[in-house]
């Protein structure tokens, strides 16, 4: 009696006047959701969703893509049967950059009562996303281990990005 309707990933080579779906890379009923994409001038395109997904999508001949998931065990997943329970929530690169960027998320740390309370995390790449480093926040409780989740982020250059999240 439930309709699931599973994130999907598209792509555009003109603009946006008309939009291909890359074959192979809907989400799995674990992942279940896509929050945040980033595409890079060199064509790669980053992936983040729910259930801990982030991957690299890598454009190959005739529009077909290769993907390679990313940041698997970085984090404990509390619960793998809820995709909601470990999310990267959005990626971003320096605006023109193939090298610089960020991904955030949220990963459910408990409850309070019947309400989740989640913790918020900040990774960056530096070397075009073939390494993450998890960054801390000067002034944060345990350097940033528990701020709240993170939900949007805009990175407008190397030195300065903006996020929004939870609480």
């Amino acid at each position: 009696g439930t309709t699931v309707i599973r994130g999907r990933f598209f792509t555009t080579a003109n603009g946006g006047a008309t939009w291909t779906q890359v074959p192979g890379a809907d989400a799995t009923d674990t992942v279940l959701t896509y929050l945040g994409v980033a595409r890079l001038p060199n064509g790669t395109v980053y992936v983040a969703g729910g259930n801990g997904f982030f991957a690299r999508f890598t454009p190959g001949a005739g529009g077909a893509f290769t993907q390679i998931r990313l940041l698997q065990n970085a984090l404990s997943n509390p619960d793998t049967t809820d995709p909601l329970a470990l999310q990267f929530t959005d990626v971003q690169f320096v605006p023109g950059s193939n090298t610089v960027g960020w991904v955030i998320g949220k990963q459910l740390v408990g409850f309070v009562g019947e309400t989740p309370r989640f913790q918020g995390f900040i990774f960056v790449t530096r070397d075009g996303g073939n390494t993450w480093t998890r960054q801390g926040v000067i002034g944060a409780a345990n350097y940033g281990a528990e701020f709240p989740g993170l939900n949007r982020l805009d990175v407008v250059s190397a030195t300065l990005v903006q996020i929004a999240g939870d609480a």
